[in-house]
């Protein structure tokens, strides 16, 4: 049951799928794979995507036009020129999840499609030389216009945010003139509208990291600049992407919200309190929509009981409106604390492959002595004092770790669950090579105390 903030609370099935009918091929996805590719394409003054050439065939003609069948269907905000719709050519990078179906076939579940001009040659900044490899970590965030015949203009390229690790501000200066120079000997296919070339004001974030990979945190933008790209000018506008597919609403999805609540042995729910941040609209529209959910109560021994437990309820973006996927609500571990072990403490490269058994105790923090490092791998072979370190720093993790408590018939109770790291490290390079090893098994289910049995919402 989808909650639409437009009606308050609606009834029907909501989705964003593009079906793919008995799509083919030389190799079945795995179910839940996501693609993504990038189209020179042409979009018609009724905002439907007339063609579509891909920039890149290597991944096979079928996942491509399955992509393109996904793409046809959505409708885009026509292009205008003086006041009046136009077509649009641009390019569209389209991401799809394919999503196996009970008969084998596949349908195709658009994920995300943002328009901006065709970069033709995307020259990088190049990394200022004598700046301490342990102190080169920034982004520097930037805005360029793309003239109509594709040149940037280096007069219209402006530094909107630049951040540095702690101890490298004195060299972000230098960094700031690499991004300068790169943008400047760039070029782009323009954008056309009516068929005619535009300026366009296109968004660039760049990264530099070296060794630990250590980064500032992500600068933060204007409304006006996360809008970008845009045309400037005067007489034409570019289409649009529908708000649902924004680059930041991944599969139609915006973040899921998570609450705490109370349901009592009738399966009622008696209270909702938000856990975490979120839109303060559709939180409080969505904790009210949860006192209309009925569950099947939590029991003891069979016996109707009821219970506190943390929910995780999915948040679908539809033509740009929030709805909260009460039918897909479930329950959420809801990890309070779970600190990244400092695996990289005496490694230069190599990967870690380590599963954590956790059982925490009725007030939500990890039980020690009940809790460990199931298996533990590093890659390629270490030493003993290494692989020794690396336990105790997983044995700290574990020890730190605090969930969400859960309470059935008025007590806490234990949970049992496994995490999984599956990390690489490369010291002294800008990025790390693939993991070689095999990835780990997933994590077997979470356990609760024998006879307990969690509330459920009811189909």
């Amino acid at each position: 049951m989808p909650f639409d903030l437009r009606r308050l609370l609606a009834c029907g099935a909501s989705t964003v799928f593009a079906a793919a009918a008995s799509l083919s091929f030389a190799q079945a996805p795995a179910p839940g794979m996501e693609k993504a590719a990038d189209f020179r394409v042409l979009i018609d003054e009724q905002g439907k995507l007339k063609s579509a050439t891909p920039l890149d065939a290597s991944l096979g003609e079928n996942i491509l036009r399955a992509i393109v069948g996904a793409a046809k269907g959505v409708t885009f905000q026509p292009a205008m020129r003086d006041g009046q719709p136009a077509n649009f050519e641009s390019q569209l990078h389209v991401s799809v999840r394919f999503v196996a179906q009970a008969d084998g076939s596949y349908k195709v579940e658009l994920v995300s499609a943002s328009l901006s001009p065709q970069a033709i040659e995307r020259k990088p900044p190049i990394q200022p030389r004598g700046i301490d490899p342990h102190k080169l970590g920034a982004y520097v965030v930037a805005s360029a216009v793309v003239g109509s015949d594709g040149r940037v203009d280096p007069s219209r390229i402006k530094l909107l945010k630049s951040l540095s690790i702690p101890g490298g501000e004195k060299d972000l200066g230098r960094i700031e003139q690499a991004v300068l120079t790169a943008l400047a000997g760039s070029s782009y296919s323009p954008d056309l509208v009516g068929g005619k070339p535009v300026a366009t004001e296109v968004l660039q974030t760049f990264r530099f990291c070296v060794e630990d990979c250590t980064q500032p945190a992500e600068p933060d933008l204007s409304a006006e600049h996360k809008s970008l790209p845009r045309i400037v000018d005067a007489d034409a506008q570019p289409a649009h992407v529908p708000a649902s597919l924004a680059g930041h609403a991944a599969a139609g999805r915006g973040k899921p919200l998570r609450f705490r609540i109370a349901i009592d042995a009738a399966g009622t729910v008696t209270s909702a309190t938000p856990l975490g941040e979120g839109d303060a609209t559709l939180v409080e529209a969505t904790r009210l929509g949860l006192r209309g959910v009925h569950f099947f109560p939590a029991t003891v021994q069979g016996r109707a009981v009821s219970s506190e437990m943390p929910v995780s309820v999915p948040v679908r973006v539809e033509n740009g409106v929030a709805q909260a996927q009460f039918d897909s609500l479930e329950f959420d571990v809801s990890l309070l604390s779970l600190p990244g072990p400092r695996l990289h403490l005496g490694m230069r490269q190599g990967e870690v492959h380590a599963r954590l058994h956790i059982v925490t105790s009725g007030d939500g923090r990890a039980d020690a002595s009940a809790s460990g490092v199931d298996s533990l791998e590093i890659l390629p072979a270490s030493s003993p004092a290494l692989k020794h370190s690396v336990q105790k720093e997983f044995d700290e993790t574990i020890r730190l770790t605090r969930v969400e408590p859960v309470q059935v018939d008025g007590k806490g109770i234990a949970l049992e669950f496994w995490r999984s790291y599956y990390s690489t490290f490369c010291e002294g390079r800008g990025s790390c090579d693939p993991p070689q090893g095999a990835a780990p098994p997933k994590d077997p289910p979470m356990k609760l105390p024998p006879g307990i049995e969690l509330a459920r919402v009811k189909p």
